[in-house]
């Protein structure tokens, strides 16, 4: 029954070393949603980061990706909804309202996978 026990414990404190080692590498990102622009434009994202799209518009704003996997909305004025990154998700976002040509087209956001520059 000791035998047990300990491996128990054992077994319990690897369980919560790899749950803190995992919850220590995930990193929050935060994005400003303005009204014509994101900022930063590209955000450099891991499987498992948090990204939190904070309002800073005058108006309710729906962040989408391009082919529309994901979205994040509607964000009201002043608030913020986050996501949580998975491997392979799509990178590109921008306005919903651009879908309806309500929007400029130009004004997209980029998630990158890559390395941050370091200079």
């Amino acid at each position: 029954m000791t035998f047990f026990t300990s491996s128990a414990a054992c077994l319990c404190g690897a369980a919560a070393l790899a749950l803190t080692t995992t919850a220590a590498m995930a990193q929050e990102h935060l994005v400003l949603v303005l009204s014509d622009a994101y900022f930063p434009d590209i955000t450099h994202v891991k499987a498992g980061d948090t990204v939190t799209f904070i309002n800073a518009s005058e108006t309710t704003q729906n962040v989408v990706s391009e082919s529309e996997a994901w979205s994040v909305g509607p964000i009201p004025v002043q608030g913020q909804l986050s996501m949580i990154i998975t491997a392979g998700q799509e990178t590109t976002f921008f306005n919903a309202a651009t879908l309806d040509g309500d929007a400029d087209e130009g004004v997209s956001g980029y998630l990158s996978f890559e390395p941050a520059p370091t200079n």
